[in-house]
C-alpha cells in the first residue's frame, strides 16, 4: 500500500501520507500500535501512589509508581463501559474510581497486582458475588522501560527490548541527558495544532533549512531581549547527522571544543545561554563525554515516531486524526546548579518552544499550512520534494560515534524518517520489521 508514497531513491513524499483516513487507520496500529513511545519522566511520578495521565497515540495511558518503587502503564479506560476512570492530568491516589458506575481499580498493589478491580459497589446483590475481580482489571501497556529517567511503553507484546530499539541512538541520549542532575520542571504543558504529526515529527529530526526564513521575526527578537547581535547562518554549517535504526535522527551543530587545561580561569567560554551550558565546566559529567559528544552546541532529534527532544525540553507530538496533533512538553533543569542558573533554566525553557513559545507559533502556522497544501484535490499526484542532498549523504565510520553524515543542513533525517516509517507501515509483525528495514549505511 505505502511502496509508492515514499520514493527514497528520488527524495520525493506523496502528499496522501498526510490526510489520508484510511493510511491513518494503519498508522494507529503499524506505527503508534507496535512502536515503543514516550510516556513520562520518572521525576514526575518519585513516589508510591503518584500518576500523570498521557496518551499512546490516541490511547489514554495511567503511569504511575507501584508500592514496591516499580512503574505502570495501564490504559485508562474501565473494564465495565469503557469511561477513563481518572480525567486529572496528575495526582496521587490509592485506587481509581469510574465515575460511571464505580468499579473500583487497585494503583499501588496493596492487595493485588495494580490495575486490578477491587470493588463493585453491589457487587453481592448485582452481580450475587459471581463476578471474577481479577479477570476484569485494566488492560496493562504490553511492555514499560526507562533509559536515562525516560518512561518508555509498547503497546505489542512482541517488541524488541527498549535498548534494542533506541540502539546507537542511546549515543546522542547519553550527550544530552547527561549534561548535568537533570530534574523536571513542575507541571506539563499541553497545547493543540490543525497539523498532521508527521509534519512536526520531521521538522523534529532536523530541518535546519527553514530557521533564517521561517525564524527570522523570533530570532531578531530573542537577540534584542538578550541584548546580542542576531546570526543568521549562510549556507552549510559545522556539525552533522546522525541516523539509526529504527527511524531515529538528529542533526548537531558542532560550535565547541572540548575543554583544556589552558581555559580561562573563568572556566569554558559560552557561546550561547550559560544556564543551559553551565555543565561543561563540571568535570563529572565532561568525564563521560566523548571529544565529539562534548562538541555538540544544539541539536534537534528525534525518537521514532513523536518524540521531540531540543534544549532542555522533551516534546511529545500525538496525532487526533490525520489533520489535529495534541503537543504535549516538559522541561527538565540542572539539580546541581545555583538558584541563579536553575531560575534562569526554568525562564528560558518555553521561550522558543511551547504555546507561547516565539518559534512554535512560526512552526505551528507552517505545519498548518503544510497539511492544508497536503490536501489540495489537484496537487494529488504532485510529492513534496525531499531531496535536499541527495546522493551526497555518506556514512563515515570513524569511531568517534554511531554511522553518521558530517552534514548539517539537509533533508536526510526527513527522509529516514519516512524511510522507516515505509518500513513499518509495509511490515505485518515486529519479526518481520526487524528483519526489514534500513539500516545507516553507504550513502543517501
Amino acid at each position: 500500500m505505502t511502496r509508492s508514497l515514499v520514493d527514497t531513491e528520488r527524495g520525493l513524499i506523496s502528499r496522501r501520507i498526510f490526510h489520508d483516513e484510511a493510511i491513518y487507520a494503519q498508522e494507529k496500529s503499524h506505527i503508534f500500535g507496535r512502536c515503543w513511545l514516550f510516556l513520562a519522566h520518572e521525576d514526575q511520578i518519585p513516589n508510591a501512589g503518584d500518576y500523570i495521565t498521557c496518551k499512546m497515540g490516541e490511547t489514554p495511558v495511567i503511569v504511575a509508581r507501584d508500592q514496591a518503587g516499580g512503574i505502570r502503564a495501564l490504559i485508562n479506560s474501565c473494564r465495565h463501559r469503557g469511561n477513563q476512570v481518572t480525567r486529572n492530568d496528575a495526582g496521587t491516589a490509592a485506587t481509581f474510581t469510574c465515575p460511571y458506575h464505580g468499579w473500583c481499580y487497585d494503583l499501588q498493589g496493596k492487595r493485588v497486582d495494580p490495575g486490578t478491580l477491587v470493588g463493585v459497589p453491589n457487587n453481592e446483590s448485582f452481580y450475587a458475588g459471581q463476578l471474577d475481580f481479577s479477570q476484569w482489571g485494566l488492560v496493562p501497556v504490553a511492555q514499560v522501560a526507562t533509559y536515562h529517567g525516560l518512561v518508555f511503553g509498547t503497546l505489542d507484546p512482541q517488541a524488541p527490548p527498549l535498548e534494542e530499539y533506541l540502539g546507537d541512538f542511546r549515543w546522542f541520549l547519553d550527550a544530552v541527558l547527561g549534561r548535568g542532575n537533570l530534574s523536571v520542571v513542575p507541571g506539563t504543558v499541553r497545547w493543540q495544532i490543525r497539523t498532521n504529526w508527521k509534519f512536526a515529527a520531521d521538522n523534529a529530526v532536523g530541518d535546519n533549512a527553514h530557521g533564517a526564513v521561517a525564524h527570522r521575526s523570533a530570532i531578531l527578537t530573542m537577540a534584542k531581549l538578550r541584548d546580542q547581535r542576531a546570526q543568521f547562518a549562510r549556507g552549510q554549517e559545522p556539525g552533522f547527522t546522525l541516523l539509526t535504526e529504527y527511524g531515529h535522527g538528529v542533526n548537531c551543530k558542532t560550535g565547541f571544543a572540548p575543554p583544556k587545561d589552558d581555559a580561562p580561569a573563568d572556566g569554558f567560554r559560552l557561546r550561547i545561554d550559560p544556564a543551559f551550558e553551565r555543565w561543561r565546566n563540571d568535570p563529572e559529567f565532561t568525564a563521560k563525554l566523548s571529544p565529539l559528544q562534548l562538541k555538540i552546541q544544539r541539536f534537534n532529534g528525534n525518537v521514532f515516531p513523536n518524540l521531540f527532544l531540543i534544549d532542555r525540553l522533551l516534546v511529545v507530538r500525538n496525532p487526533i486524526g490525520p489533520h489535529l496533533t495534541e503537543i504535549r512538553a516538559i522541561a527538565l533543569f540542572d539539580q546541581n546548579g545555583t538558584p541563579e542558573t536553575q531560575l534562569a533554566e526554568k525562564r528560558l525553557a518555553f521561550q522558543k518552544f511551547g504555546p507561547a513559545g516565539l518559534y512554535e507559533q512560526e512552526d505551528g502556522e507552517n505545519w498548518d499550512q503544510a497539511t492544508s497544501g497536503a490536501s489540495i484535490d489537484p496537487l494529488q499526484d504532485e510529492d513534496l520534494n525531499y531531496a535536499m542532498g541527495l546522493g551526497s549523504g555518506t556514512f563515515v565510520n570513524d569511531g568517534q560515534s554511531p554511522s553518521r553524515i558530517d552534514s548539517f543542513v539537509n533533508e536526510y533525517g526527513q527522509m529516514w524518517f519516512y524511510r522507516f516509517w515505509d518500513d513499518a507501515m509495509k511490515a505485518g509483525t515486529w519479526d518481520e520489521l526487524r528483519r526489514n528495514h534500513a539500516r545507516p549505511e553507504g550513502t543517501l
